[in-house]
């Protein structure tokens, strides 16, 4: 009951893994959720409660793994809930966690083979959240960095940290989003040839740098090269993703070079990702109005 299930967070290929570019997806440990017992009557545990006896209807009806079904009944009847702090609406993957914990509590056979698992939590996740790409429950089941190269291989990395000048951080847009219209947004783009041309595959380029510069190369360069081109590919192509409050922040990053914000996750609210070689002077300089959390340092 103790264990705790992280968010996470995409830090490079968002969008441009439909188009089998590579993708680096990590736990955000600070937010997460654990299971608990409470006959109590919060808020937030009758919120939980009544979504976790939905998505036990969605599996009864639903093709999901092989769950103990009737021993999730059996917990929830005891007042089981999922106690979490992820805020939904900011892409940090709530009902990933969720699923997470229900595979590893109800699973009846659990799948080791990492590319199996991601399709079995997708199919779960699938049950009560539309289309699932099994990232999100996955980096929370498996607590680890998960990285889906270019031919779709899915592996656990190593990102090692140091405390040094440089910063990935996060902005907090305290905007939440619907996903649905931006993705709707994006497919309706992504049908077009000169879409492709303009954004997907320069996109996809430079997120496989940005990658390659995290993992392999650990070079600090090729990570702003690369996020630099992301921001602005992403300013000109994917404006409705960029929320009008933080149009400011971001120009303000792509003319001084000092730090560089792209979407994190669907965009459109919650989370931004930025990227910055002096994280001390650029949060004092130019992010001491917003909330930013450093999250990787280099």
């Amino acid at each position: 009951m103790s264990k705790k299930y992280p968010s996470k967070i995409l830090l490079f290929g968002e969008y441009t893994v439909i188009e089998k570019g590579a993708a680096l997806a990590v736990p955000y440990h600070t937010l997460g959720g654990q299971w608990a017992i409470s006959h109590k009557t919060s808020p937030n545990i009758k919120a939980s409660q009544t979504s976790l006896h939905s998505i036990l209807q969605h599996i009864r009806q639903k093709p999901c793994p092989p769950l103990n079904i009737n021993q999730l009944e059996q917990d929830l009847d005891r007042g089981l809930w999922f106690d979490s702090n992820i805020p939904t609406g900011y892409g940090l993957g709530s009902s990933g966690a969720v699923c997470a914990a229900i595979y590893d509590r109800y699973s009846l056979q659990k799948e080791t083979k990492l590319e199996v698992l991601k399709q079995e939590l997708a199919q779960l996740e699938n049950c009560f959240h539309g289309s699932s790409s099994g990232i999100d429950p996955l980096v929370a089941y498996v607590n680890d960095n998960i990285l889906i190269d270019a031919q779709q291989k899915i592996k656990q990395v190593n990102l090692s940290t140091a405390e040094t000048k440089g910063a990935i951080f996060l902005l907090d847009t305290q905007i939440p989003r619907q996903s649905t219209p931006l993705i709707h947004f994006f497919m309706d783009n992504y049908k077009q040839p000169i879409f492709h041309q303009n954004y997907i595959l320069p996109a996809k380029q430079a997120a496989q740098q940005a990658i390659d510069a995290l993992l392999l190369d650990k070079s600090t360069s090729g990570l702003l090269a690369a996020t630099k081109i992301l921001s602005i590919l992403q300013f000109q192509y994917l404006s409705p993703m960029v929320p009008p409050s933080m149009h400011t922040v971001w120009q303000k990053g792509l003319e001084t070079e000092d730090y560089f914000i792209k979407i994190c996750g669907a965009g459109g609210g919650g989370f931004l990702l930025g990227v910055t070689p002096y994280w001390q002077q650029t949060k004092a300089q130019y992010l001491s109005d917003y909330i930013v959390t450093p999250i990787y340092r280099f």
